[in-house]
């Protein structure tokens, strides 16, 4: 009987990068405002990654405030505030040393500013645990134009891959 050996064979194979966000929402409607007290609408943001150094989740609002006919309602002109903010959601990273963060709290004055929501770094899962909360709160000037106000803000999430 004869037999042989062969030592070598080489295998590859590669991960794909994969990167996800899930808002809850489509829509925060803040209702009626006055000036007497800030209203207040949040979304919840999910975010599920392979990338090894976590992700970054910007905001930017495209109008830089609440968007009327006459008016824009941001601090930066006297017409009442408009402001943005973040909290952190749980964990769903079973990555050792991973840690994340959600500490926003801005005025929106303009709309160039990329407004930190969210970061991570380390890899986590896409499952049913909310990995922040982004919260919109409007206050308009007691002489703030009445009629109908909007903005529409633009996610972005980057993988550190």
């Amino acid at each position: 009987m004869a037999t042989g050996t062969i030592n070598g064979v080489k295998i590859n194979a590669r991960v794909v990068p994969l990167l996800n966000m899930v808002i809850s929402t489509g829509t925060i409607n803040l209702g009626d405002l006055n000036p007497s007290s800030a209203v207040s609408g949040s979304i919840s943001l999910e975010i599920g990654t392979n990338a090894a150094n976590g992700v970054n989740v910007t905001a930017r609002s495209t109008n830089g405030g609440l968007s009327g006919t006459t008016a824009v309602i941001n601090s930066s002109n006297g017409s009442g505030s408009y402001a943005f903010s973040s909290s952190v959601g749980g964990v769903d990273s079973g990555v050792s040393g991973y840690t994340h963060s959600a500490a926003l709290n801005a005025e929106v004055v303009n709309a160039t500013t990329e407004h930190v929501v969210y970061t991570s770094d380390r890899p986590e899962k896409l499952v049913n645990t909310d990995d922040a909360t982004f919260t919109v709160s409007a206050k308009p000037d007691a002489e703030t134009a009445a009629g109908d106000y909007t903005d529409t803000v633009v996610f972005t999430v980057v993988g550190n891959f």
